[in-house]
């Protein structure tokens, strides 16, 4: 109906009047109302301004009819409070807001729900060939971990060497955090990681920011991985994300709806540095890290998630926004510089509530993939790019099978010198 307030508002509280006679002609249940901002056309004053709407809402809600009020702000300063929103049973506010590069995101909050719970906070929504699609905030789950219900189960990650460091693999349920400089190896972690699943019947998905899903699956060739074969047997599902075009809120969203579909038990997130360019300052790494870890533990996903350290030879943190504190493992790639050749290091910093081995090892990457050494023996300094030798003694001896044992791992071990 188109018509004017004056017009309106004498219609409503007639008998017999157009709206009445509307709605009883086609049994409507719903009013959209566009816009009440036209109602100031009727006097500048506050008092028969306020009144009028006031009568207005009563009017529909003795009409029985669930409405929605459009109204038009004409600043988004959050003190300036419209009278309307004090009458009305629930508000929502949606703004278009300005985002980095002249970029513009819109976002939905419910500031006021009269006798109804309701997610507070501004949530992204997008306008598609569906309408209007919300992605609501993730809302943390109440649950008292998981993993710590199974018992602490492991999940190899099919790496030889690093599964020994861990006690056995991952741990199921748990967010891994793999970092290191570009070109040392963790894309190639991942890529063995959801082979291995595979390999055993886990369905697995794997979310790349950089690489297509036909790159990916010709690296994993090199290294002897059937990824393709996996992907066709509905084992692996490799999905790429564009990181200029990716929204946190929605990636959450896709993200648990993929796994939920797929039936996936691991994850790789490759990589964190990329997924970060799509989040705002408000949003915050630190916060989408938690949100992606706790949704994947809730479904009982073992994930992995890899960030790009930017120093090449020695650090001083992992991620800018501590990060590290949130994930349950850290494993840490290095270059390291030996004897003027540039070698590869790692190291696993952290795995909440199991003991792991504390040694920096050797690892290379042939046709085979990756594969975790021994120590680096007679060394110090490596993890902080100075590394320099120290003096090693060597005592053997014999006195029973125990001894011979330890004698083949000390020799083993002064061999790589």
């Amino acid at each position: 109906i188109c018509t004017s307030p004056e017009i309106f508002l004498d219609q409503l509280q007639d008998v017999g009047g157009i709206v009445e006679t509307t709605v009883a002609e086609i049994g409507a249940t719903r009013l959209l109302m566009d816009s009440v901002s036209h109602f100031s056309q009727m006097g500048r004053e506050p008092g028969p301004l306020r009144a009028a709407v006031y009568g207005m809402m009563n009017g529909l809600r003795r009409a029985g009819l669930t409405s929605v009020i459009t109204k038009e702000l004409e600043s988004y300063d959050t003190d300036l409070v419209p009278f309307e929103e004090f009458l009305a049973d629930c508000v929502v506010r949606l703004r278009y807001d300005t985002f980095s590069h002249n970029q513009r995101r819109r976002y939905v909050e419910v500031l006021k729900s009269r006798g109804a719970p309701h997610i507070p906070g501004k949530h992204m929504f997008e306008l598609s060939d569906r309408g209007a699609v919300v992605y609501p905030r993730h809302q943390p789950s109440k649950r008292e971990g998981l993993a710590w219900a199974r018992g602490l189960c492991r999940t190899p990650t099919g790496i030889r060497g690093l599964d020994e460091m861990l006690g056995g693999g991952l741990i199921c349920g748990f967010a891994t955090l793999v970092a290191g400089s570009a070109g040392v190896g963790k894309t190639t972690v991942g890529l063995q990681f959801v082979s291995q699943g595979a390999s055993v019947g886990e369905k697995s998905l794997y979310v790349s920011f950089e690489e297509s899903p036909v790159k990916l699956t010709e690296i994993a060739q090199s290294y002897g991985l059937p990824l393709r074969e996996y992907q066709e047997q509905g084992l692996v599902q490799v999905v790429y994300c564009s990181p200029l075009d990716t929204r946190p809120e929605k990636f959450i969203h896709d993200l648990k709806a993929q796994v939920d579909t797929l039936g996936a038990k691991r994850v790789v997130i490759d990589s964190l540095t990329d997924l970060q360019m799509g989040a705002t300052q408000e949003d915050g790494l630190r916060e989408l890290v938690y949100a992606v870890g706790d949704a994947l533990e809730d479904r009982g996903v073992t994930s992995l998630l890899i960030a790009e350290v930017p120093e090449v030879f020695g650090q001083t943190q992992i991620t800018g926004e501590h990060v590290s504190i949130i994930v349950d493992c850290i494993i840490l790639l290095k270059y390291v510089e030996m004897e003027s050749e540039i070698q590869r290091a790692l190291s696993v910093l952290k795995l909440r509530g199991s003991d792991h081995d504390k040694g920096i090892r050797r690892f290379t990457i042939s046709n085979r993939g990756l594969t975790v050494h021994g120590r680096f023996e007679g060394t110090e300094g490596l993890m902080a790019g100075a590394a320099r030798a120290v003096p090693i003694e060597l005592a053997v001896r014999s006195f029973s099978e125990f001894d011979e044992k330890l004698n083949e791992e000390l020799l083993e071990r002064f061999a790589q010198i």
